[in-house]
């Protein structure tokens, strides 16, 4: 039996209309902690021992594989029900964290390294152990703290195209997913009082997310950010930024009145499968599907007021 209208999600943010110290929320070198806006999963009561999250990113041309398996449910790593998700539908939120296609682990040929093999339309993808200390390198801590119950894989198939079908076997048994997202082209129109995201019609996604953002760099370190300007919507719904939306994410946000403004939509689908008879466990799937488009400096900055940045932002450069 399959459960849909699941959703995780982890971040870093303030809200738009008020300030947010990034000297003080992130710096730590990038380890921010695993702060959840989202509450406790709502399968945290279930026999879930495996989720599967992959994450194919459009413009990296690369797909992103993380596997939880274990007692998820006693540490805190689930799925979250769609009703605690659609609660923070249409609230803009600032956010400022790696950027997804800096995602990656380390290759260190001398550490050994428990493997499992996915198989995507056949073609192996190999999923290796990650350590406590390489959750947020590598983008695990997203969906799930460390946690001595639970062994945490990563890996990355280059190539973010459509596929039929996904396999992984492990410890706890086999996991076959259909895909049930797909590439969109996004749409953006420039009003003259709100600039608006569309993304057409898409396929099976639970909710989306859109990320108006700018990459700022930290100058003590080279630490790169996305300043993102955020907000999750139904995914019949557009994306519609105010001008005094984007004038309060260009304060706190550090942006550059002549850089472009990127905008990101990811799909989210989620689906929860209790286990027949012939296996040991649940397990859940997370998939999301990133696509990225850019404005130019004098088509997102038209109509704006363009305020002072806030003083943390002479920390940070472009």
């Amino acid at each position: 039996m399959t459960f849909r209208r699941l959703a995780l999600l982890a971040t870093l943010l303030c809200t738009p209309l008020s300030g947010c110290d990034l000297g003080g929320e992130v710096g730590h070198d990038g380890q921010y902690g695993f702060l959840s806006p989202a509450g406790l999963p709502g399968t945290a009561a279930r026999p879930l021992e495996r989720l599967l999250v992959l994450e194919a990113d459009g413009a990296a041309d690369r797909t992103l594989y993380y596997f939880f398996e274990g007692d998820l449910g006693k540490a805190g790593i689930g799925v979250e029900d769609l009703r605690g998700v659609a609660s923070r539908f249409s609230r803009f939120e600032m956010r400022f964290g790696m950027p997804p296609e800096n995602y990656a682990l380390v290759d260190e040929a001398e550490i050994e390294r428990a493997t499992l093999t996915l198989r995507v339309d056949g073609e192996p993808t190999t999923l290796s152990e990650l350590s406590a200390e390489e959750l947020v390198e590598t983008g695990a801590s997203r969906f799930g703290p460390s946690h001595a119950a639970v062994r945490v894989y990563f890996g990355i198939r280059p190539s973010s195209a459509q596929f039929s079908e996904l396999e992984l076997d492990s410890a706890r048994g086999s996991l076959a997913y259909t895909p049930e997202l797909a590439a969109t082209e996004l749409e953006l129109t420039r009003g003259a009082d709100e600039l608006r995201v569309e993304y057409g019609r898409l396929s099976k996604p639970d909710y989306v997310e859109v990320d108006l953002f700018q990459p700022i760099v930290r100058s003590s370190d080279g630490v790169e950010l996305d300043a993102s300007l955020f907000i999750s919507l139904g995914p019949e719904w557009p994306a519609i930024a105010t001008n005094e939306a984007l004038d309060s994410a260009f304060a706190q946000g550090c942006w550059s009145a002549d850089q472009p403004l990127s905008v990101r939509v990811s799909q989210v689908a989620r689906s929860y499968t209790a286990a027949p008879a012939s296996q040991p466990s649940d397990l859940a799937v997370i998939a999301r599907r990133l696509d990225l488009t850019q404005l130019a400096p004098e088509q997102w900055t038209r109509e704006l007021t363009l305020p002072s940045l806030l003083p943390y932002c002479e920390t940070f450069n472009h």
